[in-house]
């Protein structure tokens, strides 16, 4: 167990640093996380203070099924932290969305929240459908045209997703 906590510990000065470089992005995502009780006026150190008193916990007498689980809590916390140090230093608020969406819902918020992307993409696809045809400018109808494609493959995407997270079950 000594090595474990060592490694768990080990992460989180570099983890820390990281975090500190994105304070103000990466608050909202740790709000919608449910992996951290975190207040409203909350930042990434409480997330690491969370972190280090689970490690501390691990140090006390527990059961081999209580220590498994706090391990495992510990890694999931972490290895969500890293995903979103890494994601925003990419700028992409996609992945963004696909680490929330992997890390903190169930499978039932995760199929609902993208049966709701999927039908208001289905919305805006229609509406663009329609404003084309208002569109007296060839470029203008040209770049809805590009939009309109960029828009179906978001749906289509959106759309596959459903139908593989239900599949599922």
């Amino acid at each position: 167990m000594y090595e474990i906590i060592h490694s768990l510990r080990s992460r989180l000065p570099e983890l820390e640093w990281h975090l500190s470089k994105l304070n103000a992005q990466i608050l909202p995502i740790l709000h919608a996380s449910q992996l951290f009780c975190l207040p409203s006026d909350a930042s990434y150190t409480h997330c690491i203070a969370q972190i280090e008193w689970d490690i501390e916990r691990l140090e006390e007498p527990l059961t081999i099924k209580m220590q498994h689980y706090l391990v495992k809590k510990i890694q999931q916390r972490i290895n969500f932290l890293v995903k979103i140090c890494l994601v925003l230093d990419k700028k992409s608020s996609e992945a963004i969305k696909n680490i929330v969406l992997e890390g903190c819902m169930t499978p039932q918020q995760r199929q609902q929240l993208i049966y709701e992307i999927w039908q208001t993409l289905i919305k805006q696809e229609q509406a663009l459908i329609e404003a084309k045809q208002y569109l007296p400018s060839s470029i203008k109808q040209a770049k809805l045209a590009e939009d309109l494609n960029l828009l179906r493959q978001k749906r289509i995407n959106a759309q596959k997703m459903y139908e593989n997270l239900t599949s599922i079950r």
